[in-house]
């Protein structure tokens, strides 16, 4: 076989082979050019906003619940801190009285 695309003794099988290998391309092409014209892109964004604003609405609670348990935490921490240094300080009171 030649190596050239454009040798004149095998043009037309050269040409039928492209031609071949273009029809379905094209084929293709039209398709998804239709399939894209049909799309309803705010439609879409739409859909896909609804299920964002449902995912948005369901995971407030979850937040919510996390942020008291921390403040919870917070609040129990900050207790235990502040009464530790009470003691040591009632502790030290007592022992410069009793110099």
């Amino acid at each position: 076989c030649c190596n050239t695309n454009l040798c004149t003794d095998h043009l037309k099988v050269h040409v039928d082979l492209i031609n071949s290998q273009i029809h379905p391309l094209a084929v293709e092409i039209n398709t998804l050019d239709n399939q894209l014209s049909l799309l309803n892109v705010d439609e879409v964004i739409g859909k896909c906003r609804q299920k964002l604003d449902k995912w948005h609405h369901e995971c407030h609670p979850t937040v919510d619940c996390f942020y008291e348990e921390k403040c919870q935490e917070l609040q129990e921490r900050c207790v235990e801190k502040v009464g530790e240094k009470r003691k040591k300080i009632h502790q030290l009171k007592l022992k410069t009285n009793e110099l």
